[in-house]
């Protein structure tokens, strides 16, 4: 869309949070500012995310399981247990067939207001 003749473009102004993105030009990085009050409530979420981040990994470490084991158990690749591993959440179906092809049982169990709450998956 061509512009009117006599206009000329304005920068916009949408505040510090904004950062123009050098490699695509017209577009712009979010980077919202903190407190540092904020900042360090971020790098505890980070550190506690960084500790459970590999849930399928932590599950094979404790079966004393190789990838290469557990693909077999699980009926996929190593290469997809290596890729599964890297996610943050691994999906349940995978985690249920694990637990109930080593003989477990996989179930949910939700804390609050003092009770658990337990689900079993079917």
């Amino acid at each position: 869309m061509s512009k009117p003749p006599g206009v000329e473009e304005q920068p916009l102004d949408l505040g510090d949070e904004f950062e123009p993105n050098p490699a695509i030009p017209g577009t712009y990085f979010w980077r919202p500012k903190h407190t540092p009050e904020e900042e360090v409530e971020i790098a505890a979420g980070s550190e506690e995310l960084g500790r459970t981040q590999s849930l399928l990994r932590a599950i094979r470490d404790k079966l004393d399981l190789t990838q290469d084991e557990m693909a077999a158990i699980l009926g996929i690749t190593q290469s997809s247990v290596s890729k599964l591993e890297s996610k943050n959440d691994p999906p349940m179906k995978i985690l249920r067939r694990l637990v109930e092809r080593r003989g477990g049982r996989l179930k949910l169990v939700v804390e609050m207001n003092g009770e658990d709450l337990e689900w079993p998956f079917l």
